[in-house]
């Protein structure tokens, strides 16, 4: 009983020996056979070319972010032209938008459009243009300072903000209102000349903002 035991169990050994032996040629014909069915070298071909179709950038995103900071254009600018609202609408929202950023009453500068131009922005007289009617040769470095020409001050945004940066000098130069005015409509050494703190002027600009306001306010 234990020869026949002992003889049993070196028969299976050898058998699974031979079985051992034969995984690597297994293995050999498994892969033939996928190569013939899967043409591996145009998968890999169309993933290489894939791969080539993106981009890298080493750029850090910090770079990348504040590019694209520095040349979006100002949304205003850009599409103010094709703005559907009524001449007044779009006037007062561009004096908001304005106002809000150089610190200036909104309805102060919708006051003086009003009065110096009638909302029309290609009024002209005496060497003044467009809604605020700005002098370009008075108005020479608050231009330079964003870029503008003389043709610029025909557009009604750019005018609006050529008028509203000078105005906000102005008032912010000599904290009062109603002198800034004065030296609007006469320039800075024409109000000196003129002596007075007030003028027909300034007192007509400060009655339209009231009733534009709704209240006397100022």
């Amino acid at each position: 009983m234990k020869a026949t035991k002992t003889y049993l169990d070196l028969s299976l050994i050898m058998e699974f020996t031979e079985f051992v032996k034969t995984i690597p040629l297994l293995v050999s014909c498994l892969l033939l056979t996928l190569s013939l069915i899967f043409p591996f070298d145009e998968i890999n071909m169309q993933l290489n070319a894939e791969l080539d179709d993106i981009i890298v950038s080493n750029e850090s995103p910090d770079i990348f972010l504040e590019q694209i900071a520095v040349t979006k254009p100002d949304p205003i600018v850009l599409n103010h032209l094709d703005d559907t609202r009524t001449i007044d609408q779009k006037i007062l929202g561009w004096c908001n938008s304005i106002g809000s950023e150089l610190d200036v009453d909104p309805y102060l500068i919708r006051a003086i459009i009003k009065i110096e131009s009638q909302d029309d922005p290609n009024a002209r007289g005496d060497g003044s243009i467009g809604l605020m009617q700005l002098i370009p040769s008075c108005h020479r470095t608050t231009m330079e300072q964003y870029g503008y020409s003389t043709k610029d001050l025909f557009d009604p945004y750019k005018n609006i903000r050529v008028g509203a940066t000078y105005l906000s000098g102005l008032i912010h130069k000599y904290n009062d209102i109603s002198y800034a005015l004065v030296c609007y409509s006469k320039g800075e050494g024409g109000a000196q000349s003129y002596g007075k703190r007030s003028s027909p002027y300034s007192e007509y600009v400060l009655s339209v903002y009231n009733s534009l306001k709704g209240g006397d306010i100022l």
